[in-house]
């Protein structure tokens, strides 16, 4: 099964997987290959939505310090009026 890392990264996950399907029937060797190669790009789709959430909370965060330090300047107005 001599495949270039290119065509290798190229090709589907669902591609990966019907050629992992397609070499099961025949034989054992370069299994273990396809199959990391699918668990790697499983894992890559996983720390990217785990990316977007981290920079979501980031910039939640950010804006809920904006609104605290926005309520704190008006309760304190509100004290020395009041």
């Amino acid at each position: 099964m001599g495949m270039s890392f290119e065509k290798l990264e190229n090709m589907s996950r669902e591609d990966l997987v019907k050629l992992y399907d397609k070499t099961s029937e025949s034989t054992v060797e370069a299994l273990n290959f396809i199959r990391e190669e699918i668990n790697r790009r499983d894992v890559n789709e996983l720390n990217n939505k785990m990316l977007g959430i981290s920079k979501s909370m980031k910039n939640m965060t950010i804006g809920i310090t904006f609104l605290t330090v926005v309520n704190v300047f008006v309760a304190v107005c509100m004290t020395i009026k009041g």
